[in-house]
């Protein structure tokens, strides 16, 4: 080996110790280990498939010429490959290569030996392998424990139903790297200002050369990493010599395995190794519990959850702080945050209605936490303008709370479009567990109660909605506390129900006693060196008595107003600089973060160019970066409202501010999971049709859509790019995109949390109700019914799920009501009106209470095109004979029900039994209608409540004509069912119940308990037969009840007693969707 080679390799060492050398692996490297090379492999094929033609030597074509020569197909072909490598055995070269910290490894080779090597070296591996072959994939490249292996040409290992078979013929070849681009897009991601290194490449048979002139093309000769390739003899012909240095590509003289040996001596001792897991505790109700980090890093995915190594954070420098650039937890331990009065002032004064609350957020959050029953779930609204320190309050009360030890703390991310509900209450359950399992048996405390805290509430206020019902349909118990800016809170649809006791409102005007204070606070701080009345004066005249202008003025030198400082920095930014922060406002006037690769991809050009001149340049008190829990750097300005200054200062233009999304957007590659969380957080919740208020025209929207999908099919961006064309009238493009969404699998990228087909399918029923209307009025009826069909069976397919959907029973029912509008001839219009109303009452049935604002809205609309109870009783008749239909009695007999909710005595009586006789009517001609039947069930409920068996002989008549799955319908034939001991019977409706009553808030809530003839509720006794270990279930023997066979369940933890099995207790029985539960347990 000469001097130079030498040189090179030592420096080539120290480079991959320090983890900066991405892999190229070729054939040479399944050599080493006695596998054919590329030139061998087609030598092979040709011996063993003698029609095909023997004059091709290429192997690509060697491989496409047997797949299209009979009788050889296909299968034949990766049969014969795969048995010539599957069982081939990793070196010693192939194991020290897995002692290296490898950014990522790319190889062309269809062998597992890398993986194989990972697999069997586990004691001296540095990180797991992860290999990846299909066009879709995930992959979080700031996951330090694990090294990716991307596999360009397929793995012999691909299962038939995946995309990632081995690629063996021109065709495959040409497709597959159109679809992976993503690969490279991570190529240049991970070897950011390092190089790449390949092994086992001759050069000889293209392929490797025309991935990278495939590079090239894509991302321009600039971007190309300089880069090494190993050769057992380095090509000396001038051509050869050529090919590498117009690639950037220098050789070196050295074989697969001698390298490997070479760089294992040169590295040994000095590879850090990657650290081990660590335990992360928390410290509750004065005990210490603990979660694995591999369990916390997964919760990171959604939630940043507050524990006991972030409370022992560096407070870190005051400046950074107030500059938004030191996140630490410990600034909050050392007080650097200045409190504001609707924080922390007991005598802070809040309207609720007309009447004035005294109290601050503190208190009242910690009242909150203090109330054990999942009934008591609340939501809290903190909103106010923008820069009042809204996001600042809330990490004093997440520091407060948890420091107090009463409740973990919980923040959503706010990046995330949906939330996993489902790990959050596992996250909960697995504290409890743990809880139960320290406290001492002769002790009894309540359940932990989380404090879970939504900033920038406005876009996930269905995320909040199911939260809510989701945590108490399991009995967990929390707080929710939702914050957001005055004016996007205001802008939301179907808001949050949160009482006017809850909300607090921030202003952004500084109070008189706020005033003082402030001075005080930054007095201490050593930012002001005098106190006195003449700051108020300044505060008034210079800062507009504004708190964000007062703070950010107070910490910045200069003292001059917010305006100019701003204005002043971007003009003193280089060009290069200043589009690089233009790119970040973009994002950051949403409140989003923008990660280093996409920046770095949409400015086009290499991290050494980036770091140098814009990172290390002139940036620092601009843009800031920040590392998340995974690992990924992420960038922003100093403040929301400084992004937005910004923007509408330099580039507020809606067109200007489309092209940089566009630039921006064409570049994501949405296989990492940050970079798809924040593009989808922006496109869905501030760019798309759910923008309010909207930035952009539809062909602006329609653009910016076409750039991010261009490469990418999520389901979630193809829905919402079709509700735009929905929206602009083009339909044939919407019904396109809306299929093509449905058709996307819900695989890893996005998984169950993802866009659901519900969703997909609501915004389908949606797109052709709108034509069926739209043909309604070109006098197409027949098509029009068509459509209209299509829609129904939409509809029907979305309103049940992961969550009762509430959408789809509200449009399912508003195509009705655009229907009836189009109707002249009054009969036709109002038997449209009641389809309209039979389906809204099919969703009060089935919906949570959250979910039925819209609801009741639409009924209210639809009833008040019913004039009156004559108009009712006139068109009963006339739609019963026109249309075939009882739907004209069903109407007078809800009209009769709704009148009588108004009346009190025999009046309410004599209109329900009159309303009785209408549905009886109806029910002669038409016996079967499952609308008239759930009336039926509803009036005999109301005329006599104790009539239990005429309540259950048509409640299963109406579950005999139910043609959709209904919660009220079979909750109601459980709980009569066990009342009349059909016990058996009762537990089966029960499991069905349960199996579709998933997130509704009643699944663990127990309601209607067992009345005794006077209507005073009944008392039964009974034994404890089991307690679960958590202390959280339990079941009785009901001993007043001779022949029910299983236990009754209860709560041992909610039981005022210390509970032990044998324990004889009297108790009342409720129902929940579970079946029948204990309630108010004593102890005999």
């Amino acid at each position: 080996m000469d001097a130079y080679t030498k040189t090179k390799i030592e420096e080539l060492s120290e480079s991959i110790r320090q983890g900066k050398v991405v892999l190229f692996l070729g054939a040479g490297a399944t050599q080493a280990s006695g596998g054919p090379s590329g030139k061998t492999l087609g030598e092979m094929i040709k011996e063993k498939f003698v029609k095909i033609d023997q004059n091709i030597n290429n192997l690509l074509d060697i491989c496409q010429d047997v797949i299209e020569t009979p009788p050889y197909n296909r299968n034949q072909l990766e049969s014969f490959i795969r048995e010539k490598l599957e069982t081939l055995q990793p070196t010693d070269s192939h194991r020290i290569l897995t002692k290296f910290d490898w950014p990522a490894i790319f190889t062309t080779n269809y062998d597992d030996l890398i993986e194989l090597g990972h697999r069997i070296n586990i004691e001296s591996r540095l990180k797991r392998c992860q290999p990846l072959y299909t066009d879709t994939f995930s992959a979080n490249i700031a996951d330090k424990s694990l090294v990716y292996l991307f596999k360009i040409m397929g793995c012999i290992r691909a299962s038939e139903e995946e995309t990632g078979g081995m690629i063996l013929s021109r065709t495959d070849f040409n497709r597959a790297l159109s679809k992976r681009k993503k690969y490279f897009d991570i190529l240049f991601d991970v070897v950011k200002n390092g190089t790449v290194l390949f092994i086992g490449y001759s050069f000889v048979d293209r392929i490797m050369l025309e991935i990278i002139d495939l590079i090239i093309d894509q991302y321009g000769m600039d971007r190309l990493p300089h880069s090494y390739a190993l050769f057992d003899k380095v090509p000396t012909d001038e051509n050869n010599q050529n090919i590498l240095r117009t690639r950037k590509i220098t050789p070196l003289e050295c074989d697969f395995s001698s390298f490997f040996r070479i760089i294992d001596t040169l590295t040994k001792g000095k590879i850090q190794p990657i650290p081990t897991p660590q335990k992360i505790f928390f410290k509750l109700r004065g005990f210490t519990l603990e979660c694995s980090e591999e369990d916390f890093m997964q919760y990171a995915e959604f939630f940043d959850i507050l524990a006991e190594h972030k409370l022992q954070e560096v407070a870190g420098d005051k400046d950074s702080f107030f500059k938004g650039i030191n996140k630490s937890w410990g600034t909050y331990r050392e007080n650097l945050d200045f409190k504001r009065d609707l924080y922390l002032s007991s005598t802070f004064k809040r309207t609720a209605g007309k009447q004035t609350i005294s109290g601050c957020l503190k208190d009242k959050v910690f009242e909150e936490l203090e109330k054990f029953d999942s009934k008591d779930n609340k939501v809290i609204l903190l909103k106010g303008m923008a820069g009042g320190g809204k996001t600042t309050i809330l990490k004093r009360l997440a520091f407060d709370v948890y420091s107090s030890g009463k409740a973990p703390v919980i923040f959503v991310k706010t990046t995330r479009v949906g939330l996993d509900f489902r790990l959050l209450s596992g996250f909960l359950e697995d504290l409890n567990n743990q809880l139960n399992q320290k406290i001492p048996q002769d002790q009894r405390i309540p359940p932990i109660k989380a404090l879970i805290i939504f900033d920038n509430a406005a876009s996930s206020i269905r995320d909040i909605n199911r939260l809510k019902d989701y945590l108490v349909s399991r009995g967990r118990l929390a707080l929710i506390i939702a914050a957001d800016r005055s004016n996007e809170w205001d802008l939301t649809q179907n808001p949050i129900a949160v009482g006017l006791e809850n909300i607090f409102e921030l202003g952004e005007q500084l109070t008189n006693d706020e005033k003082v204070n402030i001075i005080e606070h930054f007095y201490q701080l050593g930012y002001i060196s005098t106190k006195g009345t003449h700051w108020n004066y300044i505060i008034d005249k210079n800062y507009e008595n504004s708190f964000f202008a007062t703070i950010y003025s107070l910490v910045d030198p200069t003292k001059k107003p917010l305006s100019q400082i701003i204005n002043d920095q971007f003009q003193k930014l280089t060009n290069s600089t200043q589009v690089a922060f233009k790119y970040i406002c973009a994002f950051h006037q949403f409140d989003l973060p923008i990660n280093q690769e996409l920046l770095v991809r949409a400015l086009k050009c290499g991290y050494d160019l980036f770091l140098s001149k814009v990172i290390e340049n002139d940036a620092d008190k601009v843009i800031f970066e920040e590392q998340d829990q995974t690992g990924v750097l992420l960038y922003r300005s100093h403040h929301r409202i400084i992004a937005q200054l910004i923007v509408r200062n330099f580039f507020n233009d809606p067109e200007i501010q489309k092209n940089i999304f566009v630039k921006i957007l064409t570049e994501a590659n949405l296989s990492i999971p940050k970079e798809r969380e924040i593009c989808q957080k922006l496109l869905i919740s501030y760019l798309g049709p759910n923008a309010k208020p909207k930035l952009f025209t539809f062909d602006q929207q329609r653009q910016i859509f076409q750039a991010a999908c261009s490469e990418n099919s999520l389901r979630s961006l193809l829905h919402h790019w079709g509700l735009i064309e929905l929206e602009d009238g083009k339909f044939e493009e919407a019904e396109k995109l809306l299929k093509r969404a449905l058709e996307v699998p819900r695989d890893e990228a996005e998984s169950y949390r993802g866009e659901s087909d519900q969703n997909i399918l609501t915004s389908l029923g949606n797109l052709y109700s709108h034509i069926g209307v739209q043909l309604l009025k070109e006098k197409k009826g027949p098509y029009a019914e068509e459509y209209f069909r299509k829609a129904e069976e939409c509809f029907a397919a979305a309103k049940h799920g992961e969550f009762p959907n509430g959408h789809a029973y509200h449009s399912h029912a508003y195509m009705f009501f655009s229907r009836a509008m189009t109707m002249q001839e009054i009969a036709s219009k109002i038997d449209y009106l009641i389809k309209s109303l039979e389906i809204l009452a099919l969703a009060k049935d089935n919906l949570n209470e959250d979910e039925l604002q819209p609801i009741y809205e639409l009924e209210e609309q639809i009833r008040s095109q019913i004039k009156d109870e004559k108009a009712v009783e006139e068109i009963a008749e006339v739609i019963r004979t026109q249309f075939n239909s009882p739907r004209g009695y069903y109407l007078w007999a809800d009209f009769l029900i709704s009148e009588a909710k108004d009346k009190a005595g025999e009046e309410k009586n004599n209109l329900l039994k009159l309303a009785m006789r209408k549905i009886d009517f109806a029910l002669t001609s038409f016996n079967n209608d499952e609308h008239c039947l759930r009336l039926k069930c509803n009036l005999i409920k109301l005329l006599e409540p104790q009539n239990f068996s005429s309540q259950y002989d048509a409640l299963k008549k109406w579950k005999l004509n139910a043609t959709i799955q209904n919660i009220t319908l079979l909750f109601e034939l459980g709980r009569i069912a066990f009342v009349l001991e059909y016990y058996d019977d009762s537990k089966d409706y029960f499991k069905e119940l349960d199996a579709i009553g998933t997130g509704h808030r009643l699944r663990s809530r127990p309601k209607d308990p067992i009345l005794d003839g006077k209507g005073n509720i009944n008392e039964f006794e009974g034994h404890i037969v089991y307690i679960s270990s958590n202390n959280l279930e339990g079941g009785i023997k009901c001993d007043s009840l001779r022949n029910l066979r299983y236990s009754i369940s209860f709560r041992p933890i909610a039981c005022r007693f210390k509970t032990t099995v044998n324990d004889a207790v009297k108790f009342s029985i409720e129902f929940n969707f579970r079946g029948p539960r204990a309630e108010n347990i004593k102890k005999i």
